[in-house]
């Protein structure tokens, strides 16, 4: 299980740590993502922050 995962399913206990992933998502749109981008956007989705939505 992934970090990424753990923080996702620790509810809104982790929502300070939404901001951690958030981040992970920081680039041009345009460009290829990190491979770190995907389990971001599913861990902000799991813990209902809509900054998962591009």
């Amino acid at each position: 299980m992934s970090a990424v995962s753990l923080i996702a399913d620790s509810g809104q206990a982790a929502s300070a740590y939404a901001d951690l992933l958030a981040a992970m998502l920081t680039g041009d749109p345009a460009e290829p993502w990190p491979d770190v981008a995907a389990p971001a956007v599913e861990g902000l989705a799991r813990l209902g922050d809509g900054r998962c939505v591009p």
